[in-house]
Protein backbone atom coordinates (compact mmCIF):
# COMPACT_ATOMS: atom_id res chain seq x y z
CA UNK A 1 0.00 0.00 0.00
CA UNK A 2 2.81 2.44 0.88
CA UNK A 3 4.71 1.47 -2.25
CA UNK A 4 1.63 2.24 -4.37
CA UNK A 5 1.15 5.57 -2.66
CA UNK A 6 4.74 6.65 -3.25
CA UNK A 7 4.40 5.73 -6.92
CA UNK A 8 1.01 7.51 -7.11
CA UNK A 9 -0.67 4.40 -8.46
CA UNK A 10 -3.74 2.49 -7.33
CA UNK A 11 -3.58 -0.22 -4.69
CA UNK A 12 -5.71 -3.37 -4.76
CA UNK A 13 -5.51 -6.31 -2.41
CA UNK A 14 -6.77 -9.87 -2.69
CA UNK A 15 -9.64 -11.03 -0.45
CA UNK A 16 -8.41 -11.77 3.07
CA UNK A 17 -10.57 -14.90 3.32
CA UNK A 18 -12.02 -14.19 6.72
CA UNK A 19 -8.86 -13.05 8.48
CA UNK A 20 -10.50 -10.81 11.05
CA UNK A 21 -9.75 -7.11 10.78
CA UNK A 22 -8.29 -7.37 7.27
CA UNK A 23 -11.81 -7.86 5.94
CA UNK A 24 -12.57 -4.34 7.12
CA UNK A 25 -9.49 -2.63 5.67
CA UNK A 26 -9.73 -0.83 2.31
CA UNK A 27 -9.16 -3.35 -0.48
CA UNK A 28 -8.72 -0.79 -3.24
CA UNK A 29 -7.32 2.73 -2.94
CA UNK A 30 -6.16 5.30 -5.47
CA UNK A 31 -4.09 8.01 -3.81
CA UNK A 32 -2.09 10.50 -5.84
CA UNK A 33 -1.42 13.08 -3.14
CA UNK A 34 2.34 12.48 -3.01
CA UNK A 35 3.80 15.05 -5.38
CA UNK A 36 7.42 15.77 -4.49
CA UNK A 37 10.23 13.94 -6.28
CA UNK A 38 13.93 13.39 -5.69
CA UNK A 39 16.70 11.38 -7.33
CA UNK A 40 18.47 9.93 -4.30
CA UNK A 41 17.13 7.65 -1.61
CA UNK A 42 19.20 6.40 1.31
CA UNK A 43 18.96 2.62 0.78
CA UNK A 44 20.13 1.83 4.31
CA UNK A 45 17.63 4.13 6.00
CA UNK A 46 15.06 5.23 3.38
CA UNK A 47 13.11 7.36 5.84
CA UNK A 48 16.01 9.85 5.81
CA UNK A 49 14.87 10.82 2.32
CA UNK A 50 11.40 11.78 3.53
CA UNK A 51 9.47 13.77 2.33
CA UNK A 52 11.02 13.13 -1.09
CA UNK A 53 9.59 10.52 -3.42
CA UNK A 54 12.15 8.61 -5.42
CA UNK A 55 11.82 8.19 -9.14
CA UNK A 56 10.68 4.85 -10.51
CA UNK A 57 14.19 3.54 -11.17
CA UNK A 58 15.31 4.20 -7.61
CA UNK A 59 12.08 2.74 -6.22
CA UNK A 60 12.61 -0.44 -8.21
CA UNK A 61 16.07 -0.71 -6.66
CA UNK A 62 14.58 0.00 -3.24
CA UNK A 63 12.03 -2.73 -3.84
CA UNK A 64 14.84 -5.30 -3.88
CA UNK A 65 15.60 -4.27 -0.26
CA UNK A 66 12.04 -4.70 0.95
CA UNK A 67 11.52 -7.07 3.84
CA UNK A 68 8.26 -8.67 2.74
CA UNK A 69 8.08 -10.91 5.82
CA UNK A 70 8.30 -7.91 8.16
CA UNK A 71 6.78 -4.97 6.29
CA UNK A 72 6.94 -2.70 9.35
CA UNK A 73 10.70 -2.51 8.77
CA UNK A 74 10.22 -0.81 5.39
CA UNK A 75 10.40 2.72 6.74
CA UNK A 76 10.82 4.40 3.36
CA UNK A 77 7.19 3.66 2.54
CA UNK A 78 5.58 3.71 5.95
CA UNK A 79 6.36 7.35 6.63
CA UNK A 80 3.72 8.24 4.07
CA UNK A 81 1.08 5.97 5.59
CA UNK A 82 0.91 6.90 9.28
CA UNK A 83 -2.26 8.99 9.13
CA UNK A 84 -4.08 6.46 6.95
CA UNK A 85 -2.99 3.65 9.24
CA UNK A 86 -4.22 5.46 12.33
CA UNK A 87 -7.62 6.13 10.80
CA UNK A 88 -8.18 2.87 8.94
CA UNK A 89 -7.01 0.50 11.69
CA UNK A 90 -9.34 2.12 14.21
CA UNK A 91 -12.25 2.15 11.77
CA UNK A 92 -11.67 -1.50 10.87
CA UNK A 93 -11.51 -2.57 14.51
CA UNK A 94 -14.60 -0.55 15.46
CA UNK A 95 -16.59 -2.13 12.63
CA UNK A 96 -15.33 -5.61 13.50
CA UNK A 97 -16.35 -5.15 17.13
CA UNK A 98 -19.81 -3.96 16.09
CA UNK A 99 -20.39 -6.76 13.56
CA UNK A 100 -19.16 -9.56 15.84
CA UNK A 101 -20.62 -8.20 19.10
CA UNK A 102 -17.17 -8.44 20.67
CA UNK A 103 -17.32 -7.52 24.35
CA UNK A 104 -15.05 -4.56 25.15
CA UNK A 105 -14.15 -3.28 28.59
CA UNK A 106 -15.91 -0.16 29.75
CA UNK A 107 -13.15 2.45 29.71
CA UNK A 108 -13.20 5.77 31.49
CA UNK A 109 -11.37 8.69 29.92
CA UNK A 110 -9.05 8.66 32.92
CA UNK A 111 -7.83 5.11 32.44
CA UNK A 112 -4.94 3.53 30.60
CA UNK A 113 -4.18 0.10 29.18
CA UNK A 114 -0.95 -1.82 29.60
CA UNK A 115 -0.34 -4.72 27.26
CA UNK A 116 1.65 -7.85 28.08
CA UNK A 117 2.53 -10.60 25.68
CA UNK A 118 4.90 -12.85 27.55
CA UNK A 119 5.35 -16.42 26.30
CA UNK A 120 8.50 -18.45 26.94
CA UNK A 121 10.31 -19.22 23.69
CA UNK A 122 8.43 -16.49 21.87
CA UNK A 123 8.41 -12.97 23.28
CA UNK A 124 10.37 -14.23 26.29
CA UNK A 125 13.90 -15.34 25.25
CA UNK A 126 12.76 -16.45 21.80
CA UNK A 127 13.08 -13.24 19.79
CA UNK A 128 16.14 -11.18 18.97
CA UNK A 129 14.17 -7.95 18.86
CA UNK A 130 11.15 -8.25 21.15
CA UNK A 131 10.86 -9.06 24.83
CA UNK A 132 9.77 -7.68 28.22
CA UNK A 133 10.69 -4.06 28.90
CA UNK A 134 12.49 -2.83 32.00
CA UNK A 135 10.19 -1.33 34.60
CA UNK A 136 11.58 2.18 34.23
CA UNK A 137 9.06 2.57 31.41
CA UNK A 138 6.38 2.90 34.07
CA UNK A 139 8.10 6.01 35.44
CA UNK A 140 6.35 7.85 32.62
CA UNK A 141 3.14 7.37 34.60
CA UNK A 142 4.46 8.95 37.80
CA UNK A 143 2.78 12.33 37.32
CA UNK A 144 -0.34 11.05 35.61
CA UNK A 145 -3.81 11.17 37.11
CA UNK A 146 -5.08 7.79 35.96
CA UNK A 147 -7.56 6.20 38.31
CA UNK A 148 -7.59 2.81 36.60
CA UNK A 149 -4.94 0.74 34.83
CA UNK A 150 -6.24 -2.16 32.76
CA UNK A 151 -3.46 -4.75 32.57
CA UNK A 152 -4.21 -6.85 29.49
CA UNK A 153 -2.37 -10.15 29.17
CA UNK A 154 -2.51 -11.97 25.85
CA UNK A 155 -1.84 -15.72 25.71
CA UNK A 156 -0.47 -15.86 29.24
CA UNK A 157 2.55 -18.14 29.71
CA UNK A 158 3.17 -19.80 33.08
CA UNK A 159 6.82 -18.65 32.98
CA UNK A 160 5.66 -15.04 33.12
CA UNK A 161 3.61 -15.24 36.31
CA UNK A 162 6.30 -13.62 38.47
CA UNK A 163 6.83 -10.84 35.92
CA UNK A 164 3.12 -10.04 35.93
CA UNK A 165 3.00 -9.95 39.73
CA UNK A 166 6.04 -7.66 39.87
CA UNK A 167 4.56 -5.40 37.20
CA UNK A 168 1.35 -4.87 39.13
CA UNK A 169 3.38 -4.20 42.29
CA UNK A 170 5.45 -1.54 40.51
CA UNK A 171 2.35 0.14 39.12
CA UNK A 172 0.86 0.45 42.61
CA UNK A 173 4.12 1.91 43.90
CA UNK A 174 4.21 4.55 41.17
CA UNK A 175 0.49 5.31 41.33
CA UNK A 176 -0.65 4.83 44.95
CA UNK A 177 -4.36 4.26 45.10
CA UNK A 178 -4.73 3.43 41.42
CA UNK A 179 -7.00 0.52 40.59
CA UNK A 180 -5.15 -2.17 38.62
CA UNK A 181 -7.42 -4.70 36.91
CA UNK A 182 -6.04 -7.74 35.12
CA UNK A 183 -7.63 -9.27 32.02
CA UNK A 184 -6.28 -12.38 30.28
CA UNK A 185 -7.33 -12.94 26.66
CA UNK A 186 -6.69 -15.97 24.47
CA UNK A 187 -8.53 -14.30 21.58
CA UNK A 188 -5.96 -12.11 19.82
CA UNK A 189 -8.66 -10.16 17.94
CA UNK A 190 -10.25 -9.14 21.21
CA UNK A 191 -6.89 -8.22 22.77
CA UNK A 192 -6.01 -6.13 19.71
CA UNK A 193 -9.35 -4.33 19.81
CA UNK A 194 -8.85 -3.40 23.47
CA UNK A 195 -5.55 -1.72 22.63
CA UNK A 196 -6.87 0.17 19.63
CA UNK A 197 -9.95 1.43 21.48
CA UNK A 198 -8.18 2.30 24.75
CA UNK A 199 -8.14 5.95 25.90
CA UNK A 200 -4.38 5.69 26.51
CA UNK A 201 -2.06 2.76 25.88
CA UNK A 202 1.32 1.71 27.23
CA UNK A 203 3.10 -1.16 25.49
CA UNK A 204 5.85 -2.46 27.77
CA UNK A 205 6.32 -5.78 25.98
CA UNK A 206 7.13 -5.13 22.37
CA UNK A 207 5.71 -6.94 19.36
CA UNK A 208 4.46 -6.15 15.89
CA UNK A 209 1.00 -6.89 17.27
CA UNK A 210 1.41 -4.12 19.85
CA UNK A 211 2.92 -1.70 17.34
CA UNK A 212 -0.01 -2.03 14.94
CA UNK A 213 -2.53 -1.60 17.73
CA UNK A 214 -0.69 1.45 19.06
CA UNK A 215 -0.62 3.04 15.61
CA UNK A 216 -4.36 2.50 15.35
CA UNK A 217 -4.95 4.33 18.63
CA UNK A 218 -5.26 8.10 18.29
CA UNK A 219 -4.37 8.79 21.91
CA UNK A 220 -1.11 8.55 23.87
CA UNK A 221 1.18 5.57 23.27
CA UNK A 222 4.28 4.99 25.42
CA UNK A 223 6.85 2.57 24.05
CA UNK A 224 10.60 1.85 24.20
CA UNK A 225 12.92 3.12 21.47
CA UNK A 226 13.07 -0.03 19.42
CA UNK A 227 14.91 0.56 16.15
CA UNK A 228 12.44 -1.08 13.72
CA UNK A 229 9.78 1.26 15.04
CA UNK A 230 11.58 4.39 13.86
CA UNK A 231 8.73 4.98 11.45
CA UNK A 232 6.62 6.16 14.38
CA UNK A 233 9.01 8.99 15.21
CA UNK A 234 6.75 11.26 13.20
CA UNK A 235 3.64 9.97 14.97
CA UNK A 236 2.49 12.84 17.22
CA UNK A 237 1.04 10.65 19.97
CA UNK A 238 4.13 8.55 20.75
CA UNK A 239 6.10 9.09 23.96
CA UNK A 240 9.46 7.34 23.73
CA UNK A 241 10.99 5.65 26.76
CA UNK A 242 14.67 4.84 27.31
CA UNK A 243 13.70 1.60 29.02
CA UNK A 244 15.57 -1.52 27.92
CA UNK A 245 13.96 -4.32 25.91
CA UNK A 246 15.24 -7.56 27.40
CA UNK A 247 15.15 -9.71 24.29
CA UNK A 248 17.06 -12.86 23.46
CA UNK A 249 20.12 -10.99 22.15
CA UNK A 250 20.22 -8.67 25.15
CA UNK A 251 20.19 -11.68 27.48
CA UNK A 252 22.98 -13.30 25.50
CA UNK A 253 25.30 -10.29 25.49
CA UNK A 254 24.41 -8.47 28.71
CA UNK A 255 23.10 -11.15 31.05
CA UNK A 256 25.67 -13.82 30.20
CA UNK A 257 23.02 -15.87 28.43
CA UNK A 258 21.16 -16.51 31.69
CA UNK A 259 17.55 -17.12 30.65
CA UNK A 260 16.23 -17.70 34.15
CA UNK A 261 13.15 -15.76 35.21
CA UNK A 262 14.96 -14.75 38.41
CA UNK A 263 17.81 -13.01 36.56
CA UNK A 264 15.47 -11.39 34.06
CA UNK A 265 13.13 -10.11 36.75
CA UNK A 266 16.03 -8.67 38.77
CA UNK A 267 17.11 -6.70 35.71
CA UNK A 268 13.58 -5.51 34.88
CA UNK A 269 13.03 -4.27 38.42
CA UNK A 270 16.32 -2.38 38.67
CA UNK A 271 16.43 -0.72 35.24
Amino acid sequence: RGFAKVLSICFKSSPSEGHGFLDYMPSEVCDTNVAQTCDNVDMIEPSRSYPCVANVTVLQDLCSHINWDHPHENHGFWVYMLEEMKTEIKEAVSQYVADTNTAILSYSSNSAVIYSRCVHGDSLFGHGMYGPTSFSIYDNLANSTYDTIHYIIYNNGISCKDIHIATRKRLRQILPGVKVTTHTFQDHYRAFAHLVLAPNVLIPETSTFGLMAGLGNDRLMITPKLWPWKLTFSHPNVLWSDATVVNRDFVMYHLAGDQSIKTTLEYLETH
